[in-house]
């Protein structure tokens, strides 16, 4: 559900107070997701928990970017209406916006742009596997755990010998057991095996970052 921020201030005043809330929106999302990417990286169990927040706040970031805009520039998509690039587009021609008009189609390319990179493209495309798999199931996986095997070094001994050569004192020193770190255990997308899962969404989430930063420094 789309949040909304009730005030009785101007017109005006309100479109200011709503942009503000629904950039937050943009930027808390992004700090979920960067959160669920450190937890991955952590090999926090259960890690299927911290997958699905990351998935669908990587596809979010650019559903609360269009409701940030669409309040900002008093599109008039209202809670009960689809928010989405095709109603946008609709609703600033009909209203003859042509500030929301060049923030949309400018929105589009840089998303059409996003979409050609095939690592941002398996995360955000909208298709129902992945869609299903973020509600209903959990996505399909493989695992790679690479375990390191402990080895212990030879016992050492020190020997003491006179001038003639004869053994005089003799010390045997216990084998010391060497440290072995905790085994390595990498997550696969079953359908994008180049990169474990918490680097593809921190790859696609550095990508929306940029579109998102892009698209504020132009649209004010």
């Amino acid at each position: 559900m789309r949040q909304r921020c009730a005030t009785h201030k101007s017109p005006l005043y309100t479109n200011s107070i709503n942009a503000l809330v629904f950039r937050l929106g943009v930027d808390e999302t992004i700090a979920e997701a960067e959160y669920g990417i450190k937890r991955m990286r952590e090999n926090t169990a259960p890690f299927d928990f911290y997958l699905k927040g990351p998935l669908a706040c990587l596809k979010g970031v650019l559903d609360y970017l269009l409701e940030e805009y669409n309040s900002k520039y008093q599109v008039g998509i209202k809670d009960d209406e689809d928010l989405n690039q095709k109603n946008f587009e609709e609703k600033v021609k009909a209203g003859k916006n042509s500030r929301a008009e060049a923030f949309i189609n400018s929105y589009k390319e840089k998303k059409k742009i996003l979409l050609t990179d095939p690592k941002c493209k398996i995360l955000l495309e909208r298709h129902d596997t992945r869609d299903i798999a973020i509600h209903r199931k959990q996505p399909t996986k493989n695992i790679n755990l690479s375990l390191n095997v402990g080895m212990s070094a030879s016992p050492t001994s020190i020997v003491v010998r006179d001038k003639n050569g004869n053994i005089t004192a003799r010390r045997d020193s216990p084998p010391q057991a060497m440290q072995v770190p905790p085994p390595k255990v990498q997550y696969f997308l079953s359908d994008w095996m180049s990169d474990d899962i918490p680097s593809l969404c921190e790859y696609t989430l550095s990508k929306l970052k940029k579109l998102v930063e892009a698209l504020r420094t132009e649209y004010v």
